[in-house]
């Protein structure tokens, strides 16, 4: 993902219908976030990637992060948080003993698997991608997250790197709060929220 600051989005954002400006835009370089996020996607986001540690993520946001081991900023949705238990249990999430629910809603474009929603406890929901066949990272044993660690998962789970390979990251290590999609092919996504 390349990182790119733009004063565009602070006067697009008001017009696009965004809950606060995007003071920084970060561009997807991958396929990771499919299909909430695609390839070359243009996002806003609420901190610039040198202020790492001083967003307050929520559960079900995307969020710029920072791998320990990787120059370049990742994005990734955040599924737990401080406190929190997760487990993954044959692709699905399990939150603090409780799983997560998940309704297929489609087949993905050209026949990259299901479509599936999943809703946290807290009410967010949004789109992930499901092989329908078993992934090496389908079974995560229980993990208790510390004061300040986050879960991120990708929403191309079985293709993206992500805390099921790494970890949890600090708080220290979430650079910014994905707010808003700038750009698009799909011009139907431009101003939702990743």
């Amino acid at each position: 993902m390349t990182r790119r600051i733009a004063i565009l989005g602070l006067i697009l954002a008001p017009l696009l219908g965004a809950a606060s400006p995007p003071i920084a835009t970060y561009a997807m370089s991958s396929d990771s976030m499919r299909p909430n996020l695609e390839k070359g996607d243009l996002v806003g986001a609420d901190m610039l990637e040198g202020m790492c540690g001083q967003t307050h993520p929520q559960p079900g946001d995307v969020v710029v992060y920072r791998p320990k081991d990787k120059a370049q900023p990742y994005l990734g949705r955040v599924v737990a948080g401080p406190g929190q238990t997760l487990r993954i249990r044959r692709g699905r999430l399990v939150i603090d003993g409780r799983t997560v629910p998940a309704a297929r809603v489609g087949e993905a474009p050209g026949g990259a698997g299901a479509v599936v929603q999943e809703t946290l406890s807290n009410g967010r929901s949004y789109f992930t991608l499901a092989s329908g066949e078993e992934a090496l990272f389908d079974d995560i044993a229980p993990v208790r997250l510390g004061p300040e660690d986050w879960y991120i998962l990708a929403d191309n789970r079985d293709d993206a790197t992500d805390s099921r390979i790494s970890g949890p990251f600090e708080n220290k290590d979430i650079c910014a709060v994905a707010t808003v999609i700038l750009q698009a092919k799909d011009k139907k996504r431009v101003g939702a929220k990743p």
